[in-house]
């Protein structure tokens, strides 16, 4: 079993990892859902990151004691924080339903110096992940744009018509971070 890489868990504030089998998994919707075999029973709750060996999966949205669904990265309701790992620029991760290998690097500058091939990595501006998780590498980019910003498409480490094992990140500073949220 191919297990996450520990240097990007290490860093951070991820008190564990529990790992959990893919009993369902969808990737020709726009809203697609992934369902695993550990749930409350388990110490899952909801909003919890979801990764592969790889990176990025998406986010724990239901639970029941035995069973989590997951809103996966291919669900056009989902956004992440992300930044290009080598100039640390802060933008977004969505999905626009079309192609299940590749998502959409969004709200980078104009100014930004990106080129083919740029990994892409969380953001660490959210409590669903740390910073420094991989996402992808970006595949192609346009910058005729006249909002000022990039179109940019990222191929994505984590191949979603395969998933099989899946590790859930159990951190450490949740209720830290909500408490201060719910302020």
């Amino acid at each position: 079993i191919d297990k996450p890489d520990n240097r990007y868990i290490s860093e951070s504030k991820i008190d564990k990892t529990i790992s959990a089998k893919v009993i369902l998994n969808s990737i020709n919707k726009s809203k697609n859902i992934i369902v695993i075999n550990k749930g409350e029973l388990n110490g899952i709750t909801k909003e919890m990151g979801v990764i592969s060996s790889k990176g990025v999966v998406g986010i724990i949205k239901n639970i029941t004691d035995n069973y989590s669904s997951i809103v996966s990265l291919l669900n056009t309701d989902l956004k992440i924080n992300a930044i290009l790992k080598n100039s640390s620029t802060i933008g977004s991760i969505s999905w626009n339903g079309l192609d299940p290998r590749i998502v959409q690097l969004n709200d980078i500058p104009l100014s930004s110096s990106i080129k083919v091939g740029d990994t892409i990595v969380t953001g660490g501006m959210s409590f669903y992940f740390p910073k420094g998780i991989p996402i992808g590498r970006i595949e192609d980019y346009n910058n005729t744009s006249l909002e000022g910003y990039y179109s940019i498409d990222v191929s994505i480490f984590s191949d979603f018509s395969s998933l099989s094992n899946i590790y859930i990140l159990h951190r450490t500073d949740d209720d830290e971070i909500k408490f201060l949220l719910n302020e």
